[in-house]
This record gives C-alpha cells, structure tokens and sequence, in this order.
C-alpha cells in the first residue's frame, strides 16, 4: 500500500468516525436515543431512600438504672423523592422478646428534610441486658442499641 493510500484511508476512517459521532449526538438529542437507553437500564436513575439514625450515637445511654430518666434523639432524612409520613415505634426489648413501649408517634417528613424525635422515659425495669429499638414500621427499618439495666 502506498504512502498515498495509507493516508487517504486514515482521513477517510477519521471522516467516518466524526459522522458516526454527529450521527449518534443528534439520535441520542433527539429523545429517541434516551428512551431506547432508559428501556435497556443503562440511563441513571434517582435512588430514593430513607436514612434512620440516631443523634450524637457516642452519648447513647449505656446503663440504665431502675427510676432514672434516659433520653436519646434518632433521625428520619426523607430522600424518598417526595414528602413523607413516618409512623414510628420506639420500644425496650428484653433478652426473653418481650417488649415494652416507649413511644409511638408520625414524623411527617417534606422531601430533602431530615427530622429528628428526641425520647425521654423514666424506666421500671429489671436487672438485664435490653435493647432500645426504633422501628419505622411503613418502610421496614430498625435501628438499636444496647444498654445494662441495674437496680
């Protein structure tokens, strides 16, 4: 092949791949190409979800004492695309399943936001090990801690 040929046929290959480019960016501007990409899942999609955590988990009460007062605070952060209601349980649970409630309540969460629900109670329990747990019942999250209960 000559030195001629050799460079005709470069500058036609580049030629060819800038009309598929420009071919391409005109297919996929026109909308066709982003549905056809939407249809085969290979467009990116918005995660919606919902954050539960608690507040300042350092300073969760470790040991409870028979009559004293502990308090801890969890959040709820909507990123579920729209505003949100969260009905929610706070219960202690026991080494043997048994539960007791603490607190119930809806957070009504707008989209974007984060709520936070601070729990106070002044416990009558036995001696144990137990688990304060939060359940967001509607979408099926929990979170926990545990703490030594002592007379």
């Amino acid at each position: 092949m000559s030195k001629s040929s050799k460079t005709r046929l470069t500058i036609t290959l580049i030629i060819a791949a800038i009309l598929v480019y420009v071919a391409f960016d005109l297919y996929y501007q026109s909308g066709f190409a982003y549905a056809e990409l939407q249809k085969m899942d290979l467009v990116p999609v918005p995660e919606h979800y919902t954050e539960l955590y608690f507040d300042n988990a350092s300073y969760l009460p470790f040991t409870i004492a028979k009559g004293q007062t502990a308090s801890f605070a969890f959040s709820i952060h909507n990123l579920e695309g729209a505003d949100t209601n969260y009905p929610y349980s706070v219960y202690l649970q026991d080494v043997k399943g048994g539960k007791t409630i603490i607190a119930t309540g809806t957070a009504r969460v707008a989209s974007t936001m984060t709520d936070t629900v601070t729990i106070a109670h002044t416990f009558k329990i036995e001696p144990g090990a137990d688990m304060f747990v939060v359940d967001l019942s509607s979408i099926d999250e929990k979170i926990d801690f545990l703490v030594n209960t002592n007379e």
